[in-house]
């Protein structure tokens, strides 16, 4: 697929044989660069001036970031480089934490790929607090910020970077990273189609979050089961110090519960700790 058919996608946000979708009211405008600095850098610029959703979406980046100020490398034209804002108003039922925004930008991600690899039983897991992984390697990162006037929340942004059809990495990353492709075979994706169904999920998720509290519960029990991270041993930077114990839930914020070694239970959000790791 060239990327003339991705720009053509975005006009109407319609796939041929698939369900009825609102996508189309629900995010406008809609907009296509060749070359950005990042994805993220473009919705601040323009947020203001919307009431609905923006999705920005760029074949390269020449700034593109993650978590803690690390860069996202990524081939011209083989990926998936977008992001997407969301105005305050979205959640009629308050604002939400970063960390559950990005659970289940997470869990959307993840929803979408199960299928594809479902030759492939457990090979796709979500990573708290922003990765999704195949066979442990990172095939995509997740990016939330929030974007204030004052005290008052103008807009979420939300920056997704995912791997779809990329062969080659920089050899720094190469042994950590993967992409759809090389997990499947060899075989080539389709973009539009992972773009249409990862945007549907994940206004599926907001819906459930936004109508009743009540579905929060079964969203997080998802995203456990998704991570597969329960009763796992795990150890994390806190405080500049490298520390270790184990994980026994997911808070109703998308805040990760830990019992220190010493049986203190701690909440924790992914701006308090980095470096975790719980595949050991």
């Amino acid at each position: 697929m060239d990327s003339n058919e991705l720009a053509d996608f975005l006009t109407t946000l319609f796939l041929p044989n698939q369900a009825p979708s609102t996508l189309h009211l629900r995010i406008r405008p809609r907009l296509y660069f060749d070359c950005v600095s990042s994805t993220n850098d473009i919705a601040k610029r323009i947020v203001s001036t919307s009431q609905h959703s923006v999705l920005i979406v760029a074949e390269t980046q020449t700034n593109g970031r993650g978590r803690g100020g690390n860069t996202w490398f990524s081939t011209k034209g083989e990926n998936l480089l977008f992001s997407l804002t969301l105005p305050p108003n979205i959640f009629h039922g308050g604002s939400l934490q970063p960390d559950l925004i990005t659970l289940i930008t997470g869990l959307a991600v993840y929803e979408t790929l199960i299928p594809i690899f479902s030759h492939l039983p457990n090979s796709v897991r979500l990573k708290w607090p922003n990765d999704v992984l195949i066979h442990q390697k990172k095939v995509c990162g997740i990016l939330v910020e929030s974007l204030y006037q004052g005290n008052r929340l103008k807009s979420i942004i939300i920056g997704i970077g995912l791997n779809v059809n990329q062969q080659v990495f920089v050899t720094d990353i190469a042994e950590r990273t993967t992409s759809l492709r090389c997990e499947n075979g060899g075989q080539s994706l389709s973009r539009i189609t992972i773009l249409f169904d990862l945007l549907q999920n994940l206004f599926k998720f907001i819906d459930q979050l936004s109508h009743s509290n009540s579905n929060r519960k079964e969203i997080l029990d998802s995203a456990i089961n998704a991570m597969q991270i329960l009763h796992k041993p795990v150890n994390f930077i806190w405080k500049d110090a490298h520390m270790n114990g184990k994980i026994i839930g997911i808070s109703d914020e998308g805040k990760l519960c830990i019992q220190f070694l010493n049986g203190n239970i701690h909440i924790l959000s992914q701006n308090e700790i980095h470096s975790v790791n719980y595949f050991l």
